[in-house]
């Protein structure tokens, strides 16, 4: 649990990073909800750590390359998932930030 001493950080002492990934998730969330199904399933085996394209018997059938392992941190499962995690980086953001 993280303990406030002062004001709780403003949207103006949130970092850019921490602004440029919540844009890139909602971005990638809002793309992914548009998609039919076949399209959202592809969009899914592209983009998402499917552990069998890494460890299973896919990966003899389809290779996975190192891109998923970075596109995965932007796709999420429901508006839900989406707002807690991007609160969760909002909040731990100001105390991790260097200076």
């Amino acid at each position: 649990m993280r303990c406030f001493h002062g004001p709780i950080p403003l949207l103006a002492d949130t970092p850019v990073a921490v602004w440029s990934v919540v844009g890139i998730s909602l971005l990638a969330f809002l793309y992914q909800s548009g998609l039919p199904p076949r399209a959202f399933n592809r969009f899914l085996f592209d983009f998402a750590l499917v552990p069998s394209r890494v460890f299973g018997q896919l990966r003899l059938v389809a290779p996975s390359d190192w891109t998923p392992f970075l596109t995965n941190i932007f796709l999420h499962g429901g508006w839900l998932h989406l707002i807690l995690n991007m609160w969760t980086l909002w909040s731990s953001a100001p105390p991790s930030k260097i200076g």
